[in-house]
């Protein structure tokens, strides 16, 4: 139905309704008005089934998803690890990474979906130095959260001598 509508009108009500779920997303926060609208132009509405896998671990992170409306669960093997509930954005770092997957996300119940593809999200980076900047800044900001997570040789050999 939104397609019928003329294009400034249709990007008016794409940025009323998904507004809030991109600007959860670290690389869009504090994203200006401008901004905003042209990524609303480049998302893909995709609606996946319960129990559908909406991405597969070991795939190529290809493009970038923001949960509109259900649920979802992060699986690592056959263990869910956690739950995305709407409004979540996920996937952005295998994207930004040019990685694999690291885990799966299957949809719970029925799944509104919008998807913001590499090659639009990669023309937005050149496009907006300022949300470039964001997005190294995110990545970099991800980079150390991880590595204070992993065990230092210091802490696996103290661990032995306790032992």
């Amino acid at each position: 139905m939104i397609e019928d509508l003329p294009k400034s009108l249709e990007i008016d009500v794409s940025l009323f309704i998904n507004r809030a779920i991109i600007q959860k997303a670290p690389f869009f926060k504090n994203a200006g008005e401008i901004f905003i609208r042209e990524v609303i132009q480049h998302l893909q509405p995709t609606v996946f089934l319960p129990n559908d896998y909406i991405i597969r671990r070991g795939e190529h992170g290809d493009c970038m998803y923001f949960l509109s409306k259900g649920d979802a669960e992060v699986l690592v093997g056959d263990k869910q690890v956690a739950t995305l509930r709407s409004g979540s954005p996920f996937g952005e770092m295998a994207l930004v990474q040019n990685e694999k997957r690291m885990a799966s996300v299957r949809a719970i119940g029925y799944c509104d979906v919008y998807r913001l593809l590499r090659d639009d999200f990669d023309a937005l980076r050149k496009k907006y130095p300022e949300f470039d900047a964001q997005v190294q800044q995110v990545i970099v900001g991800r980079m150390k959260e991880t590595q204070a997570r992993m065990p230092t040789s210091d802490d696996a050999s103290a661990g032995k001598d306790a032992s």
